[in-house]
């Protein structure tokens, strides 16, 4: 019987097969090759060109493994539908910023596992109830949610937020905060309940742009302090305060100092006990 003469064609495929048959058992072997593979598929998450992906590659290895490795598992949730919805969305142009942004699946959900493991959420058992205030696309809760917390989320607004959480399955309460009613009456308590980046303390009745003072402060946090449980934390992520009121800002600061807040990542973190 004669032998099967080896073309160029099945050389390569010998040649394939092989390698994959080899990363296999280093995938194996290694665990080091699973981060790798994350951060490979992380940083290849968004197309563009070639060296795009380089530089996101190198972006994303400054991240910790562990995180890398949940970002990864947190995409891979996502549909191929979803995903590409999001990616014809990223060149959108708004009145005054690139829209598109908030549809940036990789570095959103970067950040939501980067605050999650600041404030513990990563390591805790699941079950967690928490909700997020001005949720905007859902990122945290999506986060949240696939750890095997609990999420309840809120958000005045719909739009492109809106959008995206319903892609993204995140239902939200629509609700405008205020210092005299900052929730909606859920008849439930909370573990956690976190604003990121908000902007509903910059509202006032004379106007946007000046943060809440002291009074309106505490309205807020007495309204608020019923819906945590015992031992439950409030977490005020930070926003740009480039442009607001620099006094009103900085009487703001001081206030969360005298209510013995924590400094956390780049927001606050409050103990029920001490609202």
């Amino acid at each position: 019987m004669g032998s099967i003469p080896i073309t160029r064609s099945n050389f390569y495929i010998n040649l394939l097969n092989a390698a994959q048959r080899i990363n296999k058992y280093l995938i194996r072997s290694n665990p080091c090759m699973n981060v790798l593979q994350d951060w490979i598929y992380v940083a290849g998450y968004r197309s563009g060109h070639i060296l795009g992906r380089h530089w996101r590659l190198i972006r994303w290895s400054r991240m910790r493994a562990y995180r890398v490795s949940l970002l990864a598992q947190v995409l891979r949730t996502i549909s191929k539908d979803v995903a590409l919805a999001f990616r014809e969305r990223l060149s959108e142009k708004g009145e005054k910023t690139k829209a598109g942004k908030y549809f940036d699946l990789a570095s959103h959900f970067a950040r939501a596992i980067s605050e999650a493991d600041h404030l513990g959420v990563i390591t805790s058992k699941p079950g967690l109830r928490v909700m997020d205030l001005g949720t905007g696309c859902g990122y945290f809760p999506y986060v949240c949610r696939y750890l095997g917390h609990e999420i309840t989320t809120i958000d005045k607004q719909e739009g492109k937020y809106g959008y995206a959480r319903e892609q993204l399955g995140v239902p939200a309460y629509l609700w405008e905060m205020t210092p005299e009613s900052p929730l909606p009456d859920l008849g439930q308590q909370f573990d956690l309940i976190t604003a990121f980046q908000p902007v509903f303390f910059l509202y006032r009745p004379e106007g946007f742009g000046t943060p809440w003072n002291e009074d309106m402060w505490e309205k807020f946090f007495q309204r608020l302090k019923p819906a945590l449980a015992d031992g439950g934390r409030f977490y005020l992520g930070a926003n740009d305060m480039s442009r607001v009121d620099k006094s009103a800002y900085q009487e703001m600061l001081e206030y969360f100092e005298r209510k013995k807040s924590d400094r956390v990542s780049d927001g606050w973190l409050f103990s029920r006990e001490l609202l």
